[in-house]
């Protein structure tokens, strides 16, 4: 038994260097060689959980801060669009007011995406940016499909622009969220 307590110490040992994100491979390999000088199987097998345990810490650190980051450049992105088109609303509103309601409801669904993402997290921000895609892609596939519209819509060709636009913003800001969702459990998680 002392001697499968040692092979199992001293196996984890060696990976402890290897379980550090990168820049901190020396403190994981001081960690590896004080197992060497600890008496007592019981105590090393003890003392090289711990230093995987904060090996663990460690590359967890680094992942999700580089996950909150992705998530509030998403979610300044999204108040930057929000702003954008809010503050060209009122002047398309008086040039025409339908246009103008378009944008200032594109503005809302900007912001309250951002305010959904940063409250409630990369999840929030998926279920919002599909809806809009969707929503979007509705849209485009009708307004191609009609021809009366610019008789009636003042411009069918701008909405079909509005709608494509649409369809890019709201399928980066998907592929972003799903990118966020999945980088940490995926293998590539391990890699950092």
């Amino acid at each position: 038994m002392s001697r499968l307590l040692g092979q199992i110490t001293a196996a984890i040992a060696r990976r402890i260097p290897d379980m550090m994100p990168r820049g901190s491979a020396e403190w994981g390999a001081a960690m590896r060689n004080e197992e060497e000088f600890i008496d007592g199987k019981w105590a090393a097998l003890d003392f090289v959980l711990g230093c995987a345990w904060a090996c663990f810490m460690e590359r967890r650190k680094q992942m999700e801060f580089k996950l909150k980051l992705g998530r509030y450049i998403l979610v300044l992105g999204s108040l930057g669009m929000a702003l954008a088109v809010a503050s060209s609303a009122p002047h398309v509103y008086q040039s025409h007011p339908p246009i103008g309601l378009i944008f200032a409801g594109l503005a809302l669904a900007f912001a309250l995406t951002a305010f959904w993402t940063f409250y409630r997290g990369v999840g929030a921000l998926i279920q919002a940016a599909s809806s809009m895609l969707i929503f979007n892609l509705v849209a485009y596939g009708i307004l191609q499909s009609t021809t009366a519209g610019d008789k009636v819509w003042v411009s069918l060709e701008f909405y079909r622009a509005l709608a494509g636009e649409g369809i890019f913003i709201w399928a980066a800001l998907f592929i972003g969220g799903a990118l966020l969702w999945w980088l940490p459990r995926s293998k590539y998680a391990a890699a950092d």
